[in-house]
């Protein structure tokens, strides 16, 4: 979302999609800022969820307030962690 609609302004060139070493070509195929922005973000997103197996039922006992609005933290997140890395 990041990527498309802010910095590239649903432009996009088609060729090089496909195109190894293409404008769109990171590090060995991946974009690891990307990467590192969607795990923050997931992290975040899910950490204060309610999983019964683990001791007290939080992975993450202080990101339990952000639960309720995961998605919207965990997309937030990220959205603004890629902007900044990129």
């Amino acid at each position: 979302i990041a990527d498309y609609w802010i910095l590239r302004r649903a432009r996009l060139h088609l060729v090089d999609l496909y195109r190894r070493g293409g404008r769109y070509w990171y590090g060995g195929g991946w974009n690891w800022r990307a990467v590192l922005a969607f795990a923050v973000g997931g992290v975040l997103a899910v950490g204060g969820a309610d999983f019964h197996p683990l001791v007290d039922g939080r992975p993450v006992p202080f990101l339990e307030p952000l639960a309720d609005y995961g998605w919207a933290v965990g997309l937030g997140t990220s959205l603004v962690l890629y902007l900044a890395l990129m």
